[in-house]
């Protein structure tokens, strides 16, 4: 009787160590999934899958571009400014 409470013991504590190992794996895979803090398109990727980084590099893995809202800078020559004033754009 001894033997079957010291096996179920060693069983117990066998689910508890897999369960363990389970936890810490999951820990593990979330940190091989990176989210971008913004929308946008990517540019190249500079990294690809199964190449090795490390957390301290100073690596690009891509370049996001933001598209929504974006922001032009241009000029305009004077004849042509009363156009573009308000935000409305009419072509002559």
């Amino acid at each position: 009787m001894d033997q079957l409470r010291a096996n179920a013991k060693v069983f117990a504590a066998s689910v508890l160590s897999d369960q363990a190992a389970i936890t810490s794996a999951q820990l593990q895979l979330s940190y091989t999934t990176i989210n971008s803090p913004i929308s946008g398109r990517t540019g190249g990727m500079l990294v690809y899958p199964g190449n090795i980084i490390k957390t301290a590099s100073n690596t690009e893995l891509v370049t996001i571009t933001q598209v929504n809202p974006v922001y032009v800078l241009f000029s305009v020559p004077q004849q042509y400014f009363d156009l573009f004033v308000g935000n409305k754009m009419y072509l002559p």
